[in-house]
């Protein structure tokens, strides 16, 4: 072989070996993409079921405040009629706004049943 002929084989097989390193990288970055959609998914997929999960333990969470609340303002309307001889009616909003104060405190408090 001519000098000329090993000058285009060398040319040839640097050509080649540059395409097959771009192949290579090309899979590398295929490969790389479709693990970080499949992470992005999973992650996806958990934060909906955390952000489900959020909302039922709000939704619950509303459901006892009001039913305590409703316990308290009722007990303490029934105290303050009982103490004063008026009407349960009467008491309501001052009944309303301490049985708030007493929910906020169980649920503030730490090692309260509801405390959080």
């Amino acid at each position: 072989m001519s000098a000329k002929t090993d000058a285009t084989m060398s040319v040839e097989k640097a050509m080649s070996r540059v395409l097959s390193a771009e192949r290579d990288a090309l899979a590398q970055i295929a490969a790389c993409q479709s693990r970080a959609d499949e992470t992005l998914q999973s992650t996806r997929t958990k934060i909906r079921a955390m952000v489900r999960r959020t909302q039922q333990r709000l939704v619950r969470l509303h459901a006892a405040c009001e039913k305590r609340t409703h316990e308290l303002v009722s007990r303490m309307g029934k105290e303050a009629a009982a103490d004063s001889g008026t009407p349960p009616r009467d008491h309501e909003q001052d009944a309303l706004l301490e049985a708030v104060r007493v929910v906020a405190a169980e649920l503030t408090t730490p090692g309260s049943p509801d405390g959080r």
